[in-house]
């Protein structure tokens, strides 16, 4: 069984996932944060990421500078730079020795124009990303922290923002049947007025999500949903304009990424727990057919023995009407008749016996 969004190039375990997120979520500033953070070595852990691009490599790194600076303006949004998708390799260290490659994640960026088009975009044009939906092993959707906290304080924008986007995410998810991951941007802005319980019951409080919800329950091979919190620079760095709804830089201390690694974490484990619930799935429906088949096998062997005990006793002369009754579709009698190929192959051969023996 190959399972959907994977590949194995040069022996090494792809696993793709869509992106999915609006203009202004922070999608640009999580993935710099992400490769900034873990394309390095640390202590902390065993592996690291590398980006085979070099010029998204560069484009990550330019980004973050940008974003650590209290003196630059916030990078603009554009997930990827001028590229529709981009690989990580996580490269693992073992028994200290070089780092290893043992899988890729390749992402694909759905931005915020093809989520919501503009009022004058071409309807009728099939966005190549969306064609490649059904091929993806997971689905990360991003919320940004700054709608979300409009969301909390009741402002109509806010509201307006999150749930327009949040109902196409769940229309393109809902069809995948694959792990999701809702993952909170700028999760700096809603601390510490909101607690994130607070947050996922406002989530589900809307009438698509808690749909949502209830149908993965019901179903749960459809794989896990998360909600993580995560934040490019940590608590006080930024804080929020609430005229303009944009997060300014503060410039207290230096940015102290928060939970930026989980979402990437989730990737793989999400995957294998799918492949095993679809497994499991199909096990079962293995057995059931093989119990139906043991079922049908038993009582096509009690009718064929009574059948024959039927023939025993019947006088040669009648015999061969019951046989051209017995094969003859529709007919009355044992149901057996439905199946003209089994009498044929199982019937046939024992009458004849029969008729030898008498």
């Amino acid at each position: 069984m190959v399972a959907k969004g994977v590949n194995r190039e040069a022996g090494i375990l792809s696993v793709d996932s869509a992106l999915l997120g609006g203009s202004g979520e922070g999608k640009t500033v999580m993935l710099a944060a992400l490769h900034n953070e873990i394309s390095r070595e640390s202590g902390r852990r065993s592996y690291i990421l590398r980006t085979e691009n070099l010029q998204q490599a560069r484009y990550f790194q330019l980004t973050y500078r940008k974003v650590a600076d209290p003196r630059l303006e916030w990078p603009e949004g554009n997930a990827f730079g001028d590229l529709p998708e981009c690989s990580f390799e996580c490269c693992l260290r073992i028994r200290n020795g070089p780092f290893v490659p043992v899988f890729r994640t390749t992402l694909w960026d759905y931005d915020g124009k093809r989520v919501v088009p503009d009022d004058d975009a071409d309807l009728d044009t099939v966005d190549p990303i969306e064609q490649r939906f059904d091929q993806a092993a997971g689905f990360i959707v991003i919320l940004g922290g700054n709608r979300l906290r409009k969301l909390m304080e009741g402002d109509p924008s806010g509201t307006d923002f999150v749930y327009r986007y949040l109902d196409t995410y769940l229309q393109i998810i809902s069809r995948s049947g694959r792990p999701v991951q809702f993952v909170i941007t700028m999760a700096d802005l809603l601390y510490p007025r909101y607690r994130l319980e607070e947050v996922a019951d406002r989530l589900r409080a809307h009438d698509a999500m808690s749909s949502f919800l209830e149908a993965r329950a019901q179903h749960p091979s459809g794989g896990a949903v998360r909600l993580i919190p995560v934040s490019a620079v940590g608590h006080e760095f930024v804080m929020l304009d609430e005229a303009t709804g944009r997060s300014v830089k503060v410039g207290r201390g230096e940015p102290r990424p928060m939970n930026i690694d989980l979402p990437f974490a989730a990737i793989l484990p999400d995957f294998i727990s799918t492949c095993v619930a679809a497994t499991q799935t199909q096990l079962s429906a293995l057995e059931k057919n093989r119990e139906d088949k043991v079922t049908k096998a038993r009582a096509l062997a009690a009718a064929v023995l009574q059948f024959a005990e039927q023939v025993r006793a019947t006088d040669p002369a009648v015999l061969a009407a019951i046989i051209v009754r017995k094969l003859t579709p529709n007919a009355d009698g044992y149901k057996l008749s439905r199946n003209v190929e089994l009498l044929q192959r199982y019937l046939m051969p024992l009458l004849e016996r029969v008729v030898q023996s008498r």
